[in-house]
């Protein structure tokens, strides 16, 4: 919020954009009450009121998941047409080659699970959850276990890891392209959190199929039926499993989610809806920064007349607010 003040500091009625990575004094709570940790609950009360005074000091905020957007209308009371949508985009233009691709190598070459995840509490609770609740159900089904490799600074407690043979923490990854290309299936066992979770991206940009939970859907996409056709969800251990399987043991069930997958974020979360997404926002910036033009103008020449002084130039008005959107951006 600072900055936001300081840069109307500096010019007159600039346009304030906010970019919502996610909520994250919700996603604080969430921790908090999965904890039950005073420190937590004080900490994710005043991250809410700090996110709540940042929200209401903007003109437009940008979101990147429908959830996140209904959060902040339910949790902080933000106007409806305050938000836009702004889908996250894996494929950037800056790209020598694509980042979204077919797969690397077929069903036959490729074993064991995958995760990929950084230090946050909400990594570690959901492998301890996916380890101890449905890898044994996985494995049991199988008759020869399966291993999960879990990729990533993701926090394990080492006498966790010792009971948990199957489960294998790598931590850092330098190719992680190579690791996703000898992967089966990829797992996102999310059991809280909010905003996109990154990592299912990647995993359908890399042709992999995906099972996750209601919470890693949340920023997905169903189809007309109300479904989501092109990865596995559910928040059952069992039925995880049984979808886990699915992918793992049938090759034509494989190439059926790789490629769907493939589709959803090619069209979702590529270079198009990019654009898209793109025009949409600085049309929107355009038309508030417009009504400040004509409703600073007004003031302006109302008090230039009794001054008897020339009104300036709605050019110089114009470069007045690009400027301060574009530093805004910057700052954020």
């Amino acid at each position: 919020m600072k900055y936001s003040r300081s840069v109307r500091n500096l010019t007159s009625q600039p346009v304030i954009i906010v970019m919502s990575d996610d909520v994250h004094g919700i996603r604080y709570q969430s921790i908090a009450e999965s904890s039950l940790s005073e420190k937590l609950f004080y900490e994710a009360k005043n991250l809410m009121k700090n996110e709540n005074n940042t929200l209401y000091d903007a003109d437009l905020i940008v979101a990147i998941t429908d959830k996140d957007a209904e959060n902040m209308k339910r949790y902080y009371n933000i106007p409806e047409e305050k938000i836009i949508l702004w889908r996250f985009t894996y494929n950037t233009p800056t790209s020598s080659t694509s980042n979204i691709h077919s797969p690397v190598k077929p069903f036959s070459e490729r074993n064991d699970l995958v995760f990929v995840g950084g230090p946050n509490q909400c990594n570690t609770d959901s492998i301890m959850w996916f380890g101890e609740k449905v890898l044994p159900i996985i494995n049991e089904m199988m008759g020869t276990p399966i291993q999960l490799k879990v990729a990533g600074f993701v926090q394990l407690p080492k006498d966790w890891l010792k009971e948990h043979p199957y489960v294998k923490r790598l931590g850092l990854v330098p190719e992680i392209e190579s690791l996703l290309a000898e992967s089966k299936v990829f797992i996102s066992p999310i059991i809280y959190g909010t905003g996109i979770n990154t990592k299912n991206i990647l995993a359908l940009s890399n042709s992999i199929p995906l099972v996750t939970t209601s919470f890693g859907s949340n920023a997905f996409l169903r189809n007309s039926q109300g479904e989501f056709d092109y990865m596995g969800v559910s928040d059952d251990p069992h039925e995880f499993a049984k979808l886990v399987l699915d992918r793992y043991t049938s090759e034509s069930s494989w190439n059926k989610y790789s490629s769907a997958g493939l589709n959803y974020v090619t069209n979702n979360h590529g270079l198009t809806a990019l654009r898209e997404d793109t025009i949409r926002c600085l049309d929107k910036v355009n038309r508030i920064r417009m009504n400040y033009i004509s409703t600073f103008s007004e003031s302006e020449s109302q008090a230039q007349t009794q001054l008897q002084m020339k009104p300036s130039s709605p050019i110089s008005l114009k470069l007045n607010y690009a400027y301060a959107v574009f530093l805004v951006t910057m700052i954020n």
